[in-house]
């Protein structure tokens, strides 16, 4: 599965085997993960308007979804509105997005309008950004935005229902079995040990990536954050 290639971002190859592939964005210390609030959450419009706000004196501090701290997100969705500043000392730019569960703005200022420029409405988006908070809304500050093949959206979709739908049993087994062996344990072992067809077990292991509940120290090694 081809993703969008994003500046500073890791790719993880989860199996040799697997179709799947992990972008994240870690910034380490020697071998430690620095912060883990910098994970790029995949969610869905609908997950954030859903989820819990917190405010530091008016000031965002991050949105509670699924008991997650959300402060980064990485969404898939496609323009609905486009406005742009017609004052050249005040550039600005502000898209609508919808993804069928929900829609939030993405608004860039100054130089960063350049990356919103070439962005119509009708087009399917990628954007990596952070949220923020003003007016009473959320709406989110983008890194990195990339136009999109619109079938990506229905694949963001799967993606999103696949996680929330799987066995939790499975999921469980998977963790737990990371969690037992503190110098790490490898795909191939994991999957030998729970013998979990490999698309659902690397599935599972991307989620829990990209929730911060492991790592890859390596590649095809995985640990626990805890």
């Amino acid at each position: 599965m081809h993703g969008i290639s994003c500046a500073r971002n890791v790719l993880i190859s989860l199996h040799r085997k697997s179709h799947f592939r992990v972008f994240l964005n870690l910034a380490f210390t020697g071998n430690k993960m620095q912060e883990v609030r910098q994970i790029a959450y995949r969610l869905s419009i609908g997950d954030l308007n859903s989820g819990q706000l917190s405010l530091d004196n008016e000031r965002f501090n991050f949105l509670e979804v699924a008991g997650k701290k959300i402060a980064r997100i990485n969404l898939i969705a496609s323009v609905i509105d486009k406005f742009s500043s017609d004052d050249p000392e005040k550039q600005y730019i502000n898209l609508t997005i919808d993804d069928g569960s929900g829609q939030i703005r993405i608004k860039a200022f100054s130089d960063s309008t350049k990356m919103l420029s070439e962005i119509q409405m009708g087009d399917t988006i990628c954007v990596i950004g952070w949220l923020r908070w003003f007016n009473n809304e959320i709406y989110i500050l983008p890194e990195i935005v990339n136009q999109v093949d619109h079938k990506w959206a229905l694949v963001r979709k799967m993606e999103l229902s696949d996680r929330k739908e799987g066995p939790k049993d499975a999921r469980k087994m998977i963790f737990d079995l990371i969690k037992q062996n503190d110098d790490g344990i490898g795909i191939d072992e994991l999957i030998m040990k729970t013998q979990i067809p490999i698309e659902q077990l690397n599935s599972t292991v991307r989620s829990l990536i990209e929730e911060g509940e492991v790592y890859e120290p390596r590649p095809g090694k995985l640990r626990s954050m805890n």
